[in-house]
């Protein structure tokens, strides 16, 4: 399954000459002048430095010998930007490896959220202490570093303090609440130990969150943030907050909330038409014409500096470079590096995946690296690495090797397929099409 794309892809600035030159397959992109533009095409179609030299002279009324000191000045800015003009430009690939866990440990919850996606309730059965005792040890063993837990509500588990305990002594961990029940004691271990802490919160005022997770949350919330920050942990505090008609208009004063409180980073997430949330109304997600006024907000916020906490709008495959943990293959999806493991033991490969037709297979069942290695999990990583050239209308925009298609386990959501793009691509091309004009324009102006 390799589509290799025959050339490159340039994004032109319509106010003046300058373009972006992306990789045919990786994220890379640079921006060239006018005279580099000319240049490049004909180098990637094999012209002699000598032929486009002498074109070059022409076409410009330049000597011969300046006409050449250009296109081998374009040809060593190429290939040190891995531009590498004679390569066959083959598709990276992910190999699976484990390098984190995601991990519902219990299905009970004391909240009954109508957007919940695991359809949490009360009686729910928990993941076995000694199972994710050794499920930290293996992935401790492989030299993976990241755990999250969830739930359900994962502080409900009755071993959830020597499960924090053991697990952070090992691995960096992250804890998914709802925060309804974290303590003094608790926040104390939590800040103790160095774990990462994300609360729930779906409304900037008692009225409008305690109408989606009920009466009284709002208040205990925000015990539970003074909690963490007065034992030292408040750098390690984000905010969650799920977008959806409940509480479509009230993102600008969660924001708000958020810069009050001192909290470093927010994330929205979208409403799910999954679990609870087919049966709720109020669940249901934004709409393409609310999604985008939200978007177009966060967009002016982050341009303008005016934001005092870091925000993420829950659109994947937004991003002009490769982060640093990703760059061996350079594909931003943590898909094929971590596996998602429920309570009754079932393992996918993403949260967004949990359906039977990507089961992996079960710890009680098969051994880890058994599912890790097996052509499932290989298939998934494949259609990973490939998507971008295998949809059409992706095939052929300049921005694909960036966004990659977007994130395949929304397109599962939103398309009901992974060989689909998810609703967001629109706006990711608006935003694209922003950031490079921004940086065109001051390339231009240098």
């Amino acid at each position: 399954m390799n589509t290799v794309p025959s050339t490159y892809l340039f994004y032109p600035q319509q106010s003046n000459d300058y373009q972006v030159l992306f990789h045919p397959t990786l994220s890379s992109w640079i921006i060239v002048n006018p005279t580099a533009a000319t240049i490049v095409p004909q180098l990637f179609d094999g012209y002699s430095i000598e032929r486009i030299s002498k074109s070059l002279a022409d076409a410009y009324s330049i000597s011969l010998d300046q006409a050449f000191s250009d296109v081998i000045s374009v040809y060593d800015t190429l290939n040190s930007k891995g531009f590498h003009i004679n390569s066959s430009f083959l598709p990276m690939t992910r190999t699976p490896h484990l390098k984190s866990i995601f991990i519902h440990i219990t299905r009970r919850c004391n909240l009954r959220c109508p957007h919940c996606y695991v359809n949490a309730d009360h009686n729910a059965k928990d993941l076995p202490t000694s199972w994710i005792i050794d499920l930290i040890d293996i992935l401790s063993a492989k030299g993976g570093n990241n755990l999250t837990i969830s739930g359900g509500e994962p502080l409900l588990h009755p071993d959830i303090e020597k499960i924090l305990l053991y697990a952070s002594s090992k691995l960096t961990v992250r804890l998914l609440t709802n925060g309804t029940k974290i303590s003094d004691r608790m926040a104390r271990l939590l800040a103790d130990n160095g774990i990462y802490i994300q609360i729930s919160l779906d409304g900037s005022t008692s009225e409008i969150h305690d109408a989606i997770r009920g009466q009284g949350t709002y208040e205990q919330i925000m015990q539970a943030i003074q909690r963490i920050q007065d034992y030292g942990a408040g750098s390690r505090l984000n905010l969650c907050a799920t977008l959806m008609q409940a509480n479509q208009s009230d993102w600008p004063d969660i924001i708000k909330l958020a810069e009050k409180k001192h909290i470093p980073l927010l994330r929205f997430l979208h409403s799910r038409n999954v679990g609870r949330a087919i049966e709720q109304p109020q669940a249901k997600p934004l709409s393409a014409s609310q999604y985008e006024s939200f978007i177009a907000h966060i967009a002016s916020m982050q341009s303008n500096h005016r934001q005092k906490v870091e925000l993420t709008c829950g659109m994947s495959g937004l991003l002009l470079k490769m982060p640093e943990d990703f760059q061996a293959d350079d594909i931003w999806c943590p898909v094929g590096r971590m596996i998602v493991i429920d309570t009754n033991g079932d393992v996918y490969p993403c949260v967004l995946m949990m359906r039977d037709d990507y089961l992996l297979g079960n710890i009680f069942h098969q051994p880890i690296d058994q599912m890790i290695q097996s052509d499932a999990m290989k298939h998934i990583c494949a259609i990973l690495s490939n998507r971008r050239n295998l949809i059409k209308k992706c095939s052929t925009c300049a921005f694909k090797n960036l966004c990659q298609s977007g994130c395949m386990g929304q397109a599962l959501d939103h398309r009901n397929s992974l060989m689909e793009t998810d609703v967001f691509c629109p706006y990711r091309q608006k935003a694209y099409a922003r950031a490079f004009d921004q940086l065109i324009e001051m390339a231009a102006s240098q």
